[in-house]
């Protein structure tokens, strides 16, 4: 079978690993796989493709017209422009047309939308027809937005599921959300997989040593004694659904000045907040702003790009998610195997996975709820009895291998179809 994957950017989040599971997944069960990203615009946008490249037929990373297995779609962008959005068509329809895959696997909204029209093109003029495939990583209008960009977005959802095959989504929220506003319809063509990972244990570092290199990282602290110090931290890139400014009022009201707060957490020791990600600039500094006008520029930390962050896992004395909107992120998988109590708001899916994995839900953007659940958590803990009664096993329906059976039976059957 030939694969083609496709996700508008290749900078490092939660779908171009699910495409980089799925990618070396298919290759080890024998099928051909071809990866497509949007346009390449700075050394970031490659993380998906240095990834890929190391594993055998997806070396070189070239413009689609001289590559073998990774290709670039220069016009294809996130931003809607509507004279490039139809330049990309014609672009992504000449792509099928050379690689003539059995399979299209769409991701991201605007790969899926772009993707959905030129698979609907190609298939109008060529007589061997693809199979084009979505899967909803979260659906783009139910984040925060006005009501008219909010209507473009569902019509561009429904217009693309009136020309795809078939449609995955990883969490029943979205199923539920889909089928609401009309962009879902039909049981036959449309099924839920869980994200998967693989057991990560192994490559993680002790707790000795995450700490020793979070420590290396920032700056010595009058809230750090002799390494006694409550780490609580995230692995987030740095966009505005990942509400890192409820974090920051959330560390605020634990040891900011007059906070109600403080002076509960254990032994007396301080706090430190981290984040491990990256994002724009303009976001970053809005970010750094706030921290340095409720005076925590010195227990609050933004660490930047950290490659293979869930290896610092065990650092953290609490793992954090205070998104405002998520799909099913890997991240609450990864630092379940770490043996890390996770505070997480609910969200997405979110309580779905607090059915399977431990997980403290909290109010999404209710600071002063995120900052009292982070305190219960951490008051539980010691140093001496490092979570010894937490259960790290994946489950079944987390674990990589599920994820990848699954979707190839929904490829193998979409072909019969």
């Amino acid at each position: 079978m030939r694969i083609l994957y496709v996700i508008t950017q290749g900078e490092q989040g939660g779908g171009q690993k699910y495409v980089l599971d799925l990618a070396t997944g298919m290759l080890q069960k024998g099928e051909e796989v071809y990866v497509a990203i949007g346009e390449i615009e700075n050394e970031g946008d490659k993380w998906l493709f240095e990834k890929l490249r190391v594993e055998p037929g997806l070396r070189r990373l070239k413009d689609y017209t001289d590559s073998e297995n990774l290709y670039e779609i220069k016009s294809l962008q996130r931003e809607i422009k509507i004279f490039r959005d139809i330049k990309s068509v014609f672009e992504f329809v000449r792509l099928i047309r050379k690689i003539q895959p059995d399979v299209m696997h769409l991701n991201s909204s605007k790969a899926g939308v772009v993707g959905a029209i030129a698979g609907f093109v190609f298939n109008l003029t060529n007589r061997k027809k693809v199979k084009t495939i979505y899967t909803v990583h979260g659906f783009v209008f139910l984040e925060p937005m006005n009501f008219i960009k909010k209507i473009i977005f569902i019509f561009m959802e429904w217009l693309s599921a009136c020309l795809r095959d078939f449609t995955i989504l990883i969490t029943q929220k979205d199923i539920e959300a889909g089928k609401k506003f009309g962009v879902l319809w039909g049981d036959k063509k449309h099924k839920l997989i869980y994200n998967g990972v693989k057991d990560l244990k192994g490559n993680m570092l002790s707790r000795e040593d995450a700490r020793k290199f979070i420590f290396g990282k920032i700056p010595p602290t009058p809230f750090i004694k002799g390494g006694q110090v409550q780490i609580v931290g995230t692995i987030s890139n740095l966009y505005k659904t990942k509400g890192l400014e409820y974090l920051i009022e959330a560390a605020n009201r634990m040891f900011g000045a007059g906070s109600p707060l403080l002076g509960r957490g254990v032994g007396g020791e301080g706090y430190v907040f981290i984040v491990l990600g990256f994002g724009p600039e303009e976001y970053r500094q809005e970010l750094q702003d706030k921290i340095n006008n409720l005076g925590l520029q010195n227990s609050f930390f933004l660490l930047g790009k950290t490659p293979d962050a869930y290896k610092y896992l065990k650092a953290f004395d609490v793992f954090t998610l205070t998104s405002v909107k998520e799909g099913l992120p890997y991240t609450l998988l990864e630092a379940h195997m770490a043996g890390v109590p996770i505070v997480a708001t609910c969200v997405g899916g979110i309580p779905e996975m607090a059915q399977h994995i431990k997980i403290n839900l909290a109010e999404c953007k209710n600071s002063q709820n995120i900052a009292e659940k982070i305190l219960l958590e951490v008051e539980k803990i010691s140093d001496e009895v490092q979570k010894q009664d937490i259960n790290t096993d994946l489950p079944e329906v987390y674990r990589l291998e599920n994820c990848i059976q699954k979707t190839l039976e929904v490829y193998k059957g979409t072909l019969v179809l």
